[in-house]
């Protein structure tokens, strides 16, 4: 059975609507879209050799425009490109220099870049949507502060300890934040789990498909706007009064010590799937 087959016999079965499935069929070509690119940079890396290939991509990305600076970490960015797998990134206080476990960055001025091939893992999209996949392709260490940009197009991406700003996009798979101070984020298909102190300037997070759950943590002072198209949106606003399922939310949410004065904007959405905003102390 396809995966188009096993979305018509989820709707058929009622588990999922006939605006759901067409939801999933959408991401799914994406998905596949994203799939062929990474089998196409497989072969490609094959013919060329790891190195070689590895050293044009490098070299690519140094052309590429770097985003302002984040509010500590003196600015930097780690830039990761992951066609699949996963990758794990702490950052450390106190640590000088961002680091691969059993491998090497490509170290410029502005930050770090990494590349992930993948690992030949063949988990289908619904597998990943449903089950998720549990990999430990890439350890990477950088300085707390930094910010972290993603170009992810099938697996998961962990960051922990303390980041500035994280942007980019996920295909498919799972993203968690531990803490950071911005975010401007879209995820076709899966999940976003984050922390974020947000005193100023402008946020977003876009799932197509799947949910968000996002905390928020002493410091933030942040007018959020929460929209479910086919899902529900819960959270708690100033008021302590609860968003009611299947409702867009809209309100301000301020955890002491606020330090922002409310100049933060966060935008949330989510396609189909649900909205989750709660608190989280340190």
């Amino acid at each position: 059975m396809t995966e188009q087959e096993r979305i018509e016999a989820l709707v058929e079965e009622g588990r999922i609507t006939r605006e759901q499935a067409d939801s999933l069929l959408a991401v799914l070509a994406e998905t596949a879209e994203a799939e062929a690119e990474t089998e196409s940079v497989s072969r490609e890396a094959e013919e060329l050799g790891g190195g070689q290939h590895d050293a044009e991509a490098s070299e690519a990305w140094k052309g590429s425009p770097l985003p302002a600076g984040t509010p500590d970490g003196d600015g930097k960015w780690l830039d990761v490109r992951q066609l699949a797998g996963s990758v794990r990134i702490t950052a450390l206080e106190g640590l000088a220099e961002p680091e691969l476990k059993d491998g090497a960055l490509d170290i410029h001025a502005g930050g770090a870049r990494y590349q992930q091939w993948g690992n030949g893992n063949s988990t289908g999209f619904l597998d990943r949507l449903l089950g998720g996949v549990e990999q430990s392709d890439a350890l990477i260490s950088i300085p707390a502060g930094w910010g972290v940009r993603l170009d992810a197009r099938a697996g998961e991406v962990t960051i922990s300890g303390r980041v500035g700003r994280v942007e980019g996009q996920v295909s498919a798979g799972e993203c968690r934040i531990e803490e950071a101070t911005g975010i401007d984020l879209g995820v076709g298909a899966g999940e976003v789990r984050a922390g974020l102190r947000l005193a100023e300037g402008e946020h977003r997070v876009n799932v197509k498909v799947g949910s968000m759950r996002l905390d928020f943590l002493p410091g933030t002072d942040v007018e959020v706007q929460a929209k479910a198209a086919i899902g529900s949106v819960r959270g708690v606003p100033t008021s302590g009064r609860e968003w009611g399922p299947g409702s867009n939310g809209k309100g301000r949410i301020s955890v002491p010590p606020v330090a922002g004065g409310g100049s933060a904007r966060l935008d949330a959405r989510v396609t189909t799937g649900d909205v989750r905003l709660g608190v989280r102390d340190e």
